[in-house]
């Protein structure tokens, strides 16, 4: 890797550092859609195709019915 030097060179390994932050959230937010067969292995069904939205869809609204639990003492943490 070429090594930079200056303000310049430190300017640049800052933003391309941002960048690299800014996808890797956004990766982390794409939804992502994974079964499994009967023997457990798993298969990803691409999110952006027909099958995928509508299985995304019918992951969204379960959590919307079931809810996350409600948080509980010993998930909150304690104040100093």
């Amino acid at each position: 890797m070429k090594d930079r030097r200056g303000a310049l060179g430190r300017a640049s390994e800052l933003a391309e550092s941002v960048v690299a932050g800014v996808k890797r959230r956004q990766a982390a937010r794409a939804p992502k859609v994974l079964l499994y067969d009967e023997d457990g292995r798993p298969r990803m069904v691409d999110p952006s195709s027909e099958a995928g939205i509508l299985l995304v869809d019918v992951a969204r609204a379960l959590v919307e019915i079931g809810g996350p639990d409600e948080p509980t003492a010993a998930d909150v943490p304690e104040e100093e």
